[in-house]
């Protein structure tokens, strides 16, 4: 195996049990905060053979909208982890106080390069996008409410947005110093 694809898998695991730790925390706390009337049946002949079924439509709306609401913020925290990684600690434009400080505390480790951090990022983007598209798509079908598509896609197109322009300010220095070169 190539060495992207082996450190696409790595930086996918923890994203993904992050995504599914979300969904089931988010799940359980709805679950008890509005004190919704839920259990669990299983179907032999049925591919998810697992499935948690609510006394209500209303209910089942509610639990969706909210878990969805929670996994996708669980997953916006790590992506914001990256970020910061990304803006502060990449070792391409990471300032000398920071240096110092890193130094001092022995946390050089925390410094990565374009490699890591934009293989890392580009997992936890991909996951955040698949659990919109699947918040949309529940939207669409009546299984959530808007405001939660609403509010998922702004804040993961704000993530987006910031992202590209890390990657830009990155291009751009790449660009200044292969031509600064003689």
């Amino acid at each position: 195996m190539s060495k992207s694809l082996i450190k696409l898998i790595d930086s996918a695991l923890l994203p993904a049990a992050l995504m599914i730790c979300g969904k089931v925390a988010g799940l359980y706390l709805v679950n008890k905060i509005f004190n919704l009337t839920w259990g669990i049946i299983t179907d032999p002949n049925n591919f998810f053979s697992v499935r948690i079924v609510y006394s209500s439509v209303e209910d089942q709306i509610t639990a969706t909208s909210y878990s969805n609401l929670i996994m996708v913020l669980f997953l916006l925290i790590g992506f914001s982890l990256i970020l910061i990684r990304a803006l502060v600690l990449h070792s391409s434009h990471v300032s000398p106080r920071v240096i110092a400080q890193l130094a001092t505390n022995n946390l050089m480790h925390l410094v990565k390069d374009s490699f890591e951090i934009y293989h890392e990022a580009s997992v936890w983007l991909i996951l955040l996008w698949l659990s919109l598209a699947a918040l949309l798509i529940n939207i669409l079908l009546g299984r959530a409410y808007p405001w939660t598509g609403i509010l998922c896609f702004t804040c993961v197109l704000l993530a987006t947005i910031t992202l590209l322009k890390d990657v830009m300010n990155e291009v751009i220095l790449a660009k200044k110093k292969l031509f600064t070169r003689k």
